[in-house]
């Protein structure tokens, strides 16, 4: 006997029915993918007088071990570089004045602030730069030893470059180029749309201790320097310092 088209419609809506309420593999794939982390917002990180360590926030469901980390959208997306140990990749060198040297000899027993500029242009020469060489001396009495700038360009450009805009005339500040764009790459930084004129990197910056990876920021409009800017970077110190004096 034919089944009719309305047993039909009531059999495949029954097997809806039960695999809503068993929680099958393909519904749940799709609930899993498509929902967003709950309590992640544009700006998300902890108030510093209501903070417990291993003890969430109420007012999000961030785990509190990720309350130190940048939570906008474009460092969400660098899931990997929270708490990471840059030293490990031996294998990525950058490159200054015909030397070349790896990560843990440039980070290894010291803390250092690295900011990343997309093509050495004018945002890069006039605003990223010269905010880190003002601050400089304030950012060393931090407890900041050293400061990186990272241009994803060759070394012999690099070297002109960091000449022209000063960083050569200052002491514990280098520019080293990442010639191959390895360490970009690494961090997940690399441009989704280079230009001719830059190498598809976005503009960032970072603060390390002994070589872990503690802070990260990134811009999202790589022609602004607001969030990778030196005041910005040195808040994020000074926030890691009241932390372990509390």
């Amino acid at each position: 006997m034919m089944e009719s088209h309305g047993d039909a419609e009531e059999e495949e809506q029954r097997r809806e029915d039960v695999n809503q309420h068993r929680g099958h593999p393909e519904d749940t794939s799709e609930v899993r993918h498509s929902e967003e982390p709950k309590g992640v917002e544009a700006k998300a990180d902890i108030d510093t007088e209501t903070y417990q360590p291993g003890v969430r926030s109420h007012g999000t469901d961030v785990p509190a071990g990720h309350f130190k980390s940048d939570l906008s959208a474009t460092s969400c997306s660098l899931v990997l570089g929270r708490r990471r140990d840059l030293t490990l990749r031996g294998d990525i060198k950058l490159s200054r004045n015909n030397h070349t040297a790896t990560l843990n000899q440039l980070l290894k027993n010291r803390i250092a602030i690295v900011f990343g500029v997309p093509d050495m242009g004018p945002v890069c020469s006039e605003q990223h730069v010269p905010g880190y060489l003002e601050k400089l001396d304030e950012i060393l009495d931090c407890g900041i030893d050293r400061v990186y700038c990272v241009p994803n360009a060759p070394p012999q450009d690099v070297a002109m470059w960091s000449q022209k805009v000063g960083i050569d005339d200052k002491p514990k500040i280098e520019a080293w180029a990442d010639d191959h764009g390895s360490f970009t790459r690494m961090l997940g930084l690399e441009a989704s749309n280079p230009t001719e004129s830059g190498s598809g990197s976005h503009r960032w910056a970072a603060i390390t201790q002994d070589g872990i990876l503690l802070k990260m920021k990134v811009e999202i409009d790589p022609t602004e320097v607001k969030e990778t800017s030196a005041d910005t970077m040195l808040d994020c110190w000074r926030y890691f310092k009241e932390l372990e004096s509390a």
